[in-house]
């Protein structure tokens, strides 16, 4: 990752670091900005329903098992608890992404899940801050390996088939929460046969880009097993991911400084301070 960047509007940032600023006593003490990533909770395996059961209309695309969405939501409570002030959720276009977030939010608003909201029949109004977008960037690779159908020939300029429709899937999200103003990094699902070098890149693009946007807020991403893969990957590139199981997800720690005399905004190092094992749920070592 870079070391300390300028970061000015969408995304966009010119290196600098703090020695190229002689007046040091206009730069107060940094906004420590967390940056979450996440793998979707447990999802309906389509591909190994049983034999004369229904399949759903997108085999390529599942929902969350009961068991996923209660993952989810102890995820979100649990980041409640622990006092980690996410304010922005930004999620993969899959069904099962999206399901995730409004599980993770109702945790981190200390509500219901959708579960217990079902079997009571109603549910508490969300009385949120929480802001969430959807972004193609986090989706799931663009291949045989991440997305084993529908058909090479379908059209990726389009959601369909591929997920739902962005409207559809905005909807589902608790009221109040989904951020009009969100500008896409990417408005379109990758183009082409996506490589694993491709999909790699992608990630650590937008995770990139979407904490320069907003670096002075702590940021939840839910993705992909391979975009915690990379999640990792991208700031020890000498480690080795092994696996990543359901509503796992790495956390990575950097300082923001804000000069006092302009609005210019000095991004530190990310610090991974995710550790391997079954308590992270992120299995990784140093390559061999």
């Amino acid at each position: 990752m870079p070391a300390l960047q300028d970061n000015r509007g969408s995304g966009s940032s010119k290196g600098h670091t703090l020695n190229d600023y002689s007046l040091m006593d206009t730069i107060p003490d940094p906004f420590v900005q967390n940056l979450f990533v996440l793998r979707h909770g447990e999802q309906l395996n389509q591909l190994e329903v049983q034999p004369g059961a229904v399949k759903a209309a997108r085999p390529w695309d599942p929902p969350l098992t009961d068991k996923g969405k209660l993952q989810a939501w102890t995820v979100g409570r649990n980041m409640k608890l622990e006092d980690w002030n996410i304010t922005r959720v930004v999620m993969s276009p899959s069904l099962r992404c999206v399901q995730t977030a409004v599980e993770i939010i109702a945790g981190l608003c200390m509500l219901p899940s959708s579960l217990e909201m079902r079997e009571k029949g109603n549910g508490s109004p969300y009385v949120s801050t929480i802001k969430a977008s959807i972004e193609c960037g986090l989706a799931e690779m663009m291949n045989r390996q991440g997305v084993p159908y529908p058909s090479e020939a379908a059209d990726k300029n389009s959601l369909s088939p591929w997920t739902l429709d962005l409207v559809d899937l905005y909807m589902m999200l608790p009221e109040g929460v989904h951020d009009t103003s969100f500008q896409p990094i990417r408005k379109k699902l990758p183009l082409g046969k996506e490589t694993l070098d491709d999909a790699r890149n992608r990630y650590t693009s937008t995770f990139q880009k979407i904490a320069n946007r907003f670096p002075n807020e702590n940021i939840l991403c839910i993705t992909h097993g391979e975009g915690v893969m990379q999640s990792v990957s991208m700031m020890w590139p000498r480690v080795e991911v092994h696996g990543v199981t359901y509503c796992a997800y790495t956390h990575a720690q950097r300082p923001n400084f804000k000069r006092d005399n302009d609005s210019t905004i000095l991004c530190g190092d990310w610090e991974l301070l995710t550790e391997s094992g079954s308590v992270s749920g992120v299995f990784f070592g140093p390559s061999p």
